[in-house]
């Protein structure tokens, strides 16, 4: 984004690229973490040789509506 900046200058004034490279740092913390949490979980019980069920759904279809 600095280098599109200093090529482009697309942004007046330069709180408005603060705030972009501040919300393309953000954007990554969070979720991202998450997946790999549950990545590492669904690895350890693969490892550990237990069974991932889904267990039951019970499938109702569309029904008379009012």
């Amino acid at each position: 984004m600095a280098v599109d900046e200093w090529a482009f200058h697309r942004y007046e004034r330069w709180r408005d690229l603060a705030v972009m490279m501040a919300a393309a740092v953000l954007e990554n913390l969070g979720y991202r973490q998450l997946t790999v949490w549950w990545r590492l979980q669904g690895w350890w019980s693969s490892l550990r040789g237990e069974r991932q069920v889904w267990g039951v759904m019970h499938r109702t279809g569309f029904g008379q509506g009012s």
